[in-house]
């Protein structure tokens, strides 16, 4: 991948400035997108692979990816829809994530929270249910469970209507962890 970056973008990866012009690229840092290729069970074809990165980060029209990846837009269309197609089958979120970095006789590993999302709801008049208290509009709610001692993300739950479903009532019902 580093002589694809070289050879394309002219980004030298012993630079200061590297990790910088990587995310701005591609939305997420090298290890993470090397992480991601890892879980990948195929051979990763790096400049395809950094095709479709580059796309979920910006949403560019393919005329735009072509002239940038110096591809023809048909290969663009191509290899965009098969690599954010195994991308987004990975599994990213682990439970098992929760005991990384923890101290030996530690017993709490997790801690989770409500969150709400907001969404624009298309029904008239609004429904009362996923009117969320913390936003004062319609939202979902979901539980995430954050990994105590490591930057890691190991519980999502819930996506249900957040003036119906209370943090309790989520973990106790919609696969929670309680």
């Amino acid at each position: 991948m580093e002589a694809v970056l070289a050879k394309s973008f002219g980004i030298d990866i012993n630079r200061k400035s590297f990790n910088r012009r990587f995310r701005s690229l591609f939305g997420m840092s090298f290890y993470v997108a090397n992480i991601v290729a890892l879980k990948i069970d195929e051979p990763v074809i790096a400049p395809y692979f950094l095709l479709a990165l580059h796309f979920l980060k910006n949403y560019s029209p393919e005329n735009v990816m072509s002239t940038v990846f110096n591809l023809d837009e048909k290969t663009v269309r191509k290899w965009i829809r098969i690599y954010v197609r195994i991308i987004s089958q990975l599994s990213a979120i682990s439970f098992d994530d929760r005991y990384e970095n923890s101290p030996r006789g530690t017993s709490i590993f997790v801690s989770v929270d409500g969150v709400d999302c907001p969404f624009k709801e298309t029904s008239r008049p609004v429904d009362p249910s996923y009117c969320s208290h913390k936003l004062k509009r319609s939202a979902l709610r979901y539980e995430v469970g954050v990994a105590l001692y490591a930057p890691r993300i190991c519980w999502v739950a819930g996506g249900v209507p957040a003036g119906r479903y209370t943090d309790i009532n989520i973990a106790r019902e919609n696969r929670g962890l309680i």
